[in-house]
């Protein structure tokens, strides 16, 4: 099985109007990007990499919480066994908190992410839009400063 994430247009499309306010444009892309992964399901199956895509799309849509991790949860029970896919996987997921305004979720995720080795640093994330809507909560600055 191929590692990896899969990034559909659609989707890069709504996280980017996401990031730059445009609501009405990130919603379309997010519908026709949900459109595209029901597609690939008939095609691929269960597949961990189509459960993080639908993840990130759902928060994008602002989908409830419970749904955002319970997705988010679908996938972590079929990552492979291999340490730098879920690495990345873990950094999607919390960048998926990040969006869904879940900064607990996205601080229990990504704190250990920042022992080394790692390339995740509080320089990256601090220009991730990611986590814009959580820059302000007390436990994420707190994570931040603790590893600066």
């Amino acid at each position: 099985m191929q590692h990896g994430q899969i990034n559909l247009k659609e989707d890069w499309a709504a996280q980017t109007l996401h990031f730059m306010g445009d609501v009405d444009g990130a919603r379309q892309a997010a519908a026709a990007a949900l459109f595209r992964l029901k597609g690939m399901r008939s095609e691929l199956g269960e597949d961990y990499r189509l459960d993080i895509s639908e993840a990130r799309i759902r928060a994008l849509q602002g989908a409830a919480s419970e749904e955002v991790r319970a997705l988010v949860q679908k996938s972590i029970s079929s990552i492979p066994p291999d340490e730098i896919a879920t690495f990345e996987i873990r950094f999607a997921h919390a960048r998926i908190f990040g969006i869904a305004v879940m900064a607990p979720e996205a601080i229990d995720v990504l704190e250990p992410l920042f022992q080394p080795p790692s390339t995740v640093s509080v320089y990256w994330i601090d220009l991730d839009p990611a986590f814009d809507a959580i820059r302000n909560d007390p436990g994420f600055m707190a994570m931040m400063d603790r590893n600066r």
